[in-house]
């Protein structure tokens, strides 16, 4: 997934994670569980939530449902912000800079995983 790509490599994310379970209530009370696409660990500690979507899926209900899932996410401390990322984060050239630098970054890490230096 090129969005866990391009966060990977930035410079505030420690770790990335996919697919991780949250259980939040809906206007009815009914419990739901969202699971949200990745969610970033940052230096600093702070957790990110990030919901993947191409543009044509991000209509105004799901934007409802999202901003409902993130405000108790938030109130309950299991995410410091969860945000919407859609292929607008990844602007065509700068887009292909971060996916080229992360494939950079991941020889480098095999190479010193391996005990071999670069």
């Amino acid at each position: 997934m090129n969005g866990a790509v391009v966060l990977s490599v930035r410079y505030e994310a420690a770790a990335v994670f996919e697919q991780i379970a949250f259980e939040w209530f809906d206007a009815d009370g009914v419990s739901r569980t969202q699971y949200i696409d990745l969610v970033v660990q940052q230096v600093d500690g702070r957790w990110i939530g990030c919901a993947v979507r191409p543009l044509a899926k991000v209509t105004q209900k799901y934007l409802a449902k999202r901003s409902r899932i993130k405000a108790q996410a938030i109130q309950q401390g299991f995410l410091f912000d969860f945000r919407l990322f859609t292929k607008l984060d990844l602007p065509g050239k700068s887009g292909e800079h971060q996916l080229r630098n992360q494939e950079v970054f991941d020889v480098q890490r095999e190479t010193t995983d391996a005990g071999i230096s670069a």
